[in-house]
C-alpha cells in the first residue's frame, strides 16, 4: 500500500575489496538484517533496508546466489530503499542504545505481529525509564521555578 512506498532512496558506493559485512533475509526483494561492525557498509546500511538494486541490475526478484555474485563486484554500486519509520527508529536507537535491532527483526519477519510484540516485549523496560528520568528531572525543575517565583513576589 501507499504506507509501503513512504520512505528513501539511498545510494551506497563501495571502492575497496573486503567483506561488506551483511546479513541479509533472502526475500524479494532482498532485507538487511544485520551490519557487520567491521564491513564495508557499517555506518551507510541500516537493519531493515532493502535491497533493490546492484550496480543498476534489478535484484528484487533474484536468488541468493545471484545477487550474492552481483555483491562480489568492485566498484559496487547498491541502491536501498529505507522507510521513513527505519530512519525515525535509528535516531531514537543513537539516543536509547540497542533496543533497535529486536523491533526491526520483528518489524521484518511478521508484518503483522510486530505490533503485539513490540508493545509487549520491548517498551515497557524503556518506557518506564524514560517516564522515571522525566518525573525527576520535571520535578527539580518546578521547585526550583516556584522558589524563585515566589522570592520575586516578596
Amino acid at each position: 500500500g501507499e504506507a509501503e512506498d513512504d520512505g528513501v532512496e539511498v545510494v551506497v558506493q563501495v571502492r575497496k575489496q573486503g567483506s561488506l559485512g551483511l546479513k541479509m533475509w533472502w526475500q524479494n526483494p532482498p532485507v538487511v538484517r544485520a551490519v557487520r561492525s567491521k564491513g564495508l557498509l557499517q555506518g551507510q546500511v541500516v537493519p531493515g533496508d532493502r535491497l533493490m538494486l546492484v550496480n543498476q541490475a534489478d535484484v528484487t526478484q533474484m536468488s541468493e546466489v545471484q545477487v550474492m555474485v552481483l555483491l562480489q563486484q568492485r566498484p559496487l554500486e547498491l541502491k536501498l530503499f529505507r522507510r521513513r519509520r527505519a530512519e525515525a527508529d535509528i535516531a531514537l536507537s543513537r539516543r536509547f542504545g540497542p533496543a533497535l535491532p529486536t523491533l526491526l527483526d520483528q518489524e521484518v519477519h511478521g508484518h503483522r505481529k510486530h505490533d503485539g510484540l513490540r508493545s509487549g516485549r520491548s517498551t515497557p523496560s524503556t518506557g518506564r525509564a524514560m517516564l522515571s528520568h522525566q518525573g525527576s528531572s520535571t520535578r527539580s525543575a518546578c521547585s526550583s521555578r516556584s522558589g524563585r517565583a515566589r522570592r520575586e513576589d516578596g
